[in-house]
C-alpha cells in the first residue's frame, strides 16, 4: 500500500483566521468551507496541485495552551525573499541557503 499525506490539520477555536491568513500568504484557493472546517488547495493546474497536502483548518472547543506541535517551512519561488512585511509574521525570519523560510520558535 502507498500512502501520502492528505491534509496538514490545524486546529483553532475559529478556523477563519488562520484560514484568511493562509489563503492570502501562500495564494491557495479554497475548495471547501462549513462553521467546522475550512479546507486551502494549491491553485488548479500549479505544479503543487495534487501533489502538496491540503491545509484543513478545524474548529476546537479548546484554547491554545502550550507552544504550537505544527509549523510551516515556506519556499518562495525564486529562492530569494518576497516577503511581506504585511502578510509575514515577524516571527519569521530571512531566508537561509536555499530560500528556506523558518519559524523563530
Amino acid at each position: 500500500m502507498t500512502l501520502r499525506i492528505q491534509s496538514l490539520c490545524i486546529d483553532s477555536t475559529d478556523p477563519k483566521v488562520p484560514a484568511d491568513f493562509w489563503e492570502k500568504a501562500l495564494g491557495w484557493r479554497r475548495t471547501y468551507e462549513a462553521d467546522d472546517e475550512i479546507v486551502l488547495e494549491p491553485p488548479a493546474g500549479s505544479p503543487e496541485d495534487g501533489v502538496s497536502p491540503d491545509l484543513l483548518f478545524l474548529k476546537v472547543p479548546e484554547r491554545k495552551e502550550v507552544k504550537n506541535r505544527l509549523h510551516l517551512d515556506l519556499r518562495t519561488a525564486t529562492q530569494r525573499w518576497q516577503g511581506s512585511k504585511a502578510l509575514v509574521p515577524t516571527r519569521f525570519r530571512r531566508p537561509g541557503p536555499g530560500g528556506h523560510l523558518g519559524g523563530n520558535g
